[in-house]
């Protein structure tokens, strides 16, 4: 059994080490002791019970105030912020899919045109979604773009607009093209065939969007598709910071190569602009030059993104290159 004194030692080694935020070198250098000893001690004040540790896990943080920050600097309608343990892009994408399953009937409530995007971030989201998640008849779901390359499912937005269809009850349409082209007479031929037309005609009706934020030009998969060589030096050469829709923008948010428009198939990015409810699924540190670009240009209205990214994009710190 410990001496009344030994307690009270080790009562004020707990306090300086976890109230005052001392170290144990800094401990033992003002109690006169060994690091050892107060090593002891700290064991001690453990045991005895003097010490409760509270684990509280990602989903009861209250990231409210944060989510106010980003939504007053940028002037967005909402933002959803969720935490992580591990930081990884496999955790942040499906902490963010959570996020956007538990919110996504009040952002669509008494809406019927819907347009989607692709990515690995709206992949997940969507795919995560339960079947019957809500009974919406009257809706329709649209892709802004066409699909790209011919074994990743991330890209397929056929899949990804048919499954989210199937969760909210609503009706899919499809455009059964490639978002890019080898050159512009074959993007106009595309555009002559009727099932393209009838998919592009839905663009005028939309009421909101829903997308994510591409990698830095160097990352990006667009970049492993056929889009022209003399494209790709230019966005690396500009040093393109991400992509919505396969519209890359450079730090300020301006949209750089603008000649891409020559060989893509997707809805044009100043009509998207006009869509009332423009929602982002995008998180990771990597992204966090392009999600500010985009957010000060005004081209989100609310944003899904991660705890670490946040922060970043409330203090303005950059990503390191």
């Amino acid at each position: 059994m410990m001496k009344m004194d030994e307690v009270s030692l080790a009562y004020r080694a707990a306090e300086m080490y976890y109230i005052n935020e001392m170290n144990q070198e800094q401990i033992a250098a003002e109690l006169g002791l060994s690091r050892s000893k107060v090593s002891r001690l700290l064991t001690s004040a453990r045991r005895l019970g003097m010490v409760k540790i509270e684990l509280v896990g990602p989903e009861s943080f209250d990231l409210s105030s944060l989510e106010r920050e980003i939504v007053e600097k940028y002037a967005i309608r909402e933002a959803h912020v969720v935490a992580s343990i591990k930081g990884t892009d496999k955790e942040i994408k499906q902490r963010i899919a959570l996020s956007f399953q538990k919110n996504l009937t009040k952002l669509l409530e008494g809406k019927r045109y819907i347009g989607l995007g692709w990515g690995t971030t709206v992949y997940e989201a969507v795919m995560s979604l339960p079947d019957n998640l809500a009974r919406f008849p009257e809706m329709k779901i649209i892709p802004l773009l066409g699909g790209l390359g011919q074994s990743e499912k991330t890209y397929q937005i056929n899949n990804i607009v048919e499954k989210m269809a199937g969760s909210l009850g609503a009706t899919p349409i499809f455009l059964a093209a490639p978002a890019i082209f080898n050159n512009q007479e074959q993007l106009k031929i595309m555009k002559q065939v009727q099932s393209v037309q009838t998919a592009i005609a839905e663009w005028s009706n939309l009421e909101a969007v829903i997308f994510g934020l591409g990698a830095p030009a160097g990352m990006s998969a667009v970049l492993d598709s056929n889009l022209p060589g003399d494209m790709i030096l230019e966005l690396v050469r500009k040093h393109a910071v991400g992509d919505i829709v396969s519209r890359f923008m450079g730090k300020s948010g301006e949209i750089v190569c603008q000649n891409i428009e020559e060989v893509l198939l997707g809805i044009p990015f100043n009509d998207m602009l006009k869509v009332p409810e423009r929602i982002c699924l995008s998180g990771g540190e990597h992204k966090v030059d392009g999600i500010r670009a985009a957010l000060s240009r005004g081209y989100i209205t609310t944003l899904f993104t991660d705890i670490r990214t946040a922060q970043m994009l409330v203090t303005q710190q950059e990503v390191r290159g």
